[in-house]
């Protein structure tokens, strides 16, 4: 997030299956998941990639991934909050930037990673919000990210709501948010996306929300 390189060596695994969902040559990057994450016991991470001609949907309330047809597609589509995305594919890496309201009315383009926790803003957005680095409220932290990245990071609490464009009524309220001098306007992780019940349509550049 914060624009270091990072290299991996790139494989192929015969097939990769998720449920009925299945893959044939599947790239695959290899890393030390124990480096990334120190004993979380994660094998590894099934990426945008393997969904990008497959529409899919999380709740994450009742811990289900669906995978969706046409006709549950067009139901959610009728009753959801549908949003135009920005779909990124570099190589084998696919990401999605989605548009967000901040509580001061900006428009800002965040990339979603449902890897983070908090809202995570580029740190120019502090003096927008009205935060200082010094108030009581927002506790900072400096250290070594996984890439060797020094980094200064600013936590507290947005005072007010964070929406979708057009539909104030799917937001979070007083979400916990880490500043950060990032490469992207900001990431927005599962402090906001588990609100919500999500589906992902890559092959229309679209995310629809509805309320769980």
């Amino acid at each position: 997030m914060s624009g270091q390189e990072l290299t991996l060596p790139i494989s192929e695994v015969d097939s990769l299956s998720l449920g009925e969902l299945r893959q044939t040559h599947v790239p695959v990057g290899v890393f030390d998941m124990n480096q990334l994450m120190p004993g979380a016991d994660i094998g590894g991470f099934i990426s945008l990639g393997f969904f990008k001609d497959t529409e899919f949907t999380i709740d994450d309330q009742r811990k289900i991934l669906t995978v969706e047809t046409n006709a549950t597609l067009e139901k959610i589509k009728s009753t959801g909050a549908t949003v135009p995305i920005v779909v990124d594919q570099q190589g084998v890496s696919v990401s999605i930037h989605m548009p967000l309201i901040l509580p001061n009315g900006k428009k800002i383009s965040a990339e979603v990673d449902s890897g983070s926790q908090a809202l995570i803003l580029h740190d120019r957005y502090m003096s927008d919000l009205k935060i200082q680095p010094d108030d009581k409220d927002v506790k900072r932290k400096q250290g070594k990210d996984e890439t060797g990245h020094l980094f200064d990071r600013y936590f507290t609490k947005l005072k007010g709501p964070v929406q979708l464009p057009g539909y104030p009524n799917m937001n979070v309220d007083s979400i916990n948010v880490m500043f950060q001098k990032i490469i992207y306007d900001g990431l927005v992780g599962q402090n906001f996306l588990r609100q919500f019940t999500i589906t992902y349509d890559l092959k229309s550049s679209e995310m629809i929300f509805r309320k769980p």
